[in-house]
């Protein structure tokens, strides 16, 4: 995927287009990618979890659940832009790694991202602010986790 660097949203197909690069990436699972969509000073707010900042946070914040999630795929619902803000509403799948029955979950979620509009890293997330409850998820992880301790 090419970074979103240089690429600033100002009308609602450009906001569009971002989020699906946005989602692109994210979906691919690929820690290394998190960098072409946050500025390297950013702050991530997920869910109930401490702010982090700076991309090395970020990767970390994602490290953990990106290890034993095996498939994520996010559909806009709905977007729009204010300023330099970008919000949405999405409908996030997952599915865990070694669950037998390979379920996939299906949670709603919002998100505001602030985007940089000038300099180098013009078109990145500065701060993003991700609202959703990701507990069916981290409930499934545990019981994925105790299935797999039992059966050794």
């Amino acid at each position: 995927m090419s970074s979103q660097s240089a690429f600033v949203p100002s009308t609602p197909e450009d906001v569009e287009s971002w989020l699906e690069r946005s989602f692109t990436l994210f979906d691919s699972l690929d820690i290394t990618k998190l960098e072409d969509f946050f500025a390297a000073d950013a702050e991530l707010q997920y869910a109930n979890n401490p702010v982090a900042k700076g991309i090395d946070a970020i990767r970390a914040s994602f490290a953990g659940s990106y290890s034993v999630i095996s498939y994520m795929k996010h559909i806009t619902i709905a977007s729009n832009k204010a300023d330099n803000k970008i919000w949405w509403t999405a409908r996030i799948a997952y599915r865990v790694k070694g669950d037998p029955e390979n379920e996939e979950l299906t949670i709603p979620a919002s998100a505001v991202a602030t985007v940089r509009t000038e300099g180098t890293e013009a078109g990145k997330a500065s701060r993003m602010e991700v609202y959703l409850d990701n507990r069916p998820i981290v409930e499934k992880i545990e019981a994925v986790a105790k299935l797999q301790r039992t059966s050794q």
